[in-house]
């Protein structure tokens, strides 16, 4: 039986019962951006890119921002770097909702956008045609010379807030959107992104490559005539601009490198000054602060103040006990197409835990985005579940490229997942299945409230039908 067209739209993450309420739903939390323990010299730098990154889409897409909301977007909340939802908001209200959901991928957040009440039925493959999407080259940032340390600090800044490459994770979401928008109208994918199209950018060697080939061939097959132009072209921008994501994020790093190298030049010149205890400690002043610092503006007793008040702030507290029973299924964001079963064990994106043998069941990893990137992952492990991660970034990538499956879940799901769990992964419709508790007992479900009528009972969702081609890997 053939489903009808559904009208065309920008995957949307599946919605997810939140373990705990919101403390704040104004504050969205940034992606792809480790939870805690950030210096405040690393946070001013992501903050100095968030900024020239939102001034660059205003100025692209034609958005008037008389009251620099560009400007007022980053902050520090509950120990996160978030980004404000109200301006936010009132920045992208005037772009169509496609634009807005890449406006937000771009900005590195995945909030929900709200659709419109009548959407538009008719595909709009007219978005390719926007400025920020004709250009996937990205240049290399040119390397200053001299020996001064606050020139290279200015200069790494400079590139991370005005580089013409900060507008390619904006055509990248786009261009994936209106990739995953055809798809769903001529080949009635339903799903969210069909996270195949992107897999094999690593090549013909890797793992991913095979469920793109796979992917290419069914819909080769299935379109004929001037959509299978129309297909073609698609694939080729959406790939080109996913390289050129993935060479911008190079560039992007070695600059954050340049700059913490600047940075720690400029803090062994102020420990030889005797402005500074140790040279490590530039990394609790922001930008600004040290280049004063530097210049003489800034006293040292001011500078020594700051860098005790931040210390103190910085230590961790006591954790509290998080609230919210365990549910059996969890809604997530697919990163890496694929479903697969697993034992949850928890690690921290750098060292990778102790690994099961050959013959022992396959891990499911539960952290953060990889820091030091450890790939590619042993067989034994069969799929990742990163906190707070989107499916643009690196991680999601380099996963689609390793055949790994993974998802995306909010830290405050994450942590209400229990260790050495067996837990199956359905990144095709966006869910965590708990099989097995930890020990081997079946996971606990709550009785049902007897004095409570059946139609009073709020009911339990379905989860929707899985899409009629699919590249399903066991």
């Amino acid at each position: 039986m053939t489903l009808p067209p559904t009208p065309a739209r920008l995957p949307q993450a599946p919605a997810h019962p939140p373990a705990t309420p919101p403390a704040d739903p104004d504050w969205l939390v940034l992606h792809d951006v480790p939870g805690r323990g950030v210096s405040p010299l690393a946070l001013d730098l992501l903050r100095l890119e968030v900024e020239g990154r939102a001034r660059q889409l205003t100025a692209a897409l034609g958005v008037t921002d008389p009251e620099r909301w560009h400007a007022r977007l980053f902050a520090v909340h509950d120990g996160r770097a978030c980004l404000h939802g109200p301006h936010l908001r009132a920045i992208t209200a005037g772009l169509e909702h496609p634009v807005q959901v890449a406006f937000h991928a771009a900005l590195g957040v995945a909030a929900a956008v709200p659709e419109p009440a009548l959407p538009d039925p008719r595909l709009r493959l007219d978005l390719l045609r926007l400025p920020a999407l004709r250009a996937a080259a990205v240049p290399g940032a040119p390397t200053p010379h001299g020996p001064d340390a606050a020139a290279r600090l200015l200069h790494a800044c400079e590139v991370l807030t005005t580089h013409p490459g900060t507008m390619t994770p904006f055509a990248a979401a786009l261009s994936a959107g209106v990739l995953g928008a055809a798809l769903r109208h001529w080949l009635d994918q339903r799903e969210a992104l069909p996270l195949d199209w992107l897999c094999g950018l690593g090549g013909p060697d890797t793992p991913g490559h095979a469920l793109h080939a796979r992917a290419d061939r069914q819909a080769g097959t299935t379109l004929s005539g001037a959509r299978r132009g129309q297909y073609r072209s698609l694939v080729q921008d959406t790939r080109r601009h996913q390289q050129a994501l993935e060479d911008w994020e190079a560039l992007r790093e070695r600059t954050y490198r340049a700059a913490l190298r600047a940075a720690l030049r400029l803090g062994q010149a102020l420990t030889a000054r005797g402005t500074l205890a140790h040279a490590g400690d530039v990394r609790l002043l922001r930008v600004e602060e040290l280049l004063a610092a530097a210049d003489g503006r800034l006293p040292a007793l001011d500078v020594r103040t700051l860098i005790r008040l931040r210390r103190e702030a910085s230590r961790p507290k006591a954790a509290t006990a998080g609230g919210g029973g365990l549910a059996t299924r969890w809604h997530a964001t697919p990163l890496a197409p694929g479903v697969r079963d697993g034992r949850l064990q928890r690690w921290d994106g750098a060292v990778l835990p102790e690994l099961p043998g050959p013959d022992a069941p396959p891990l499911v990893l539960l952290g953060p985005a990889p820091t030091r990137r450890p790939w590619p992952f042993p067989e034994t492990v069969a799929g990742l579940l990163l906190t707070d991660c989107l499916p643009f970034g690196a991680s999601a990538r380099r996963a689609r490229e390793g055949g790994l499956a993974a998802l995306s879940l909010p830290a405050d799901l994450a942590a209400a997942l229990p260790d050495g769990a067996l837990v199956r992964l359905d990144a095709y419709r966006g869910t965590v299945t708990v099989l097995q508790e930890a020990g081997g007992q079946a996971p606990h479900r709550p009785a049902p409230d007897p004095e409570r009528p059946a139609s009073a009972r709020p009911p339990v969702p379905e989860m929707p039908p899985l899409p009629l081609l699919l590249n399903m890997e066991f």
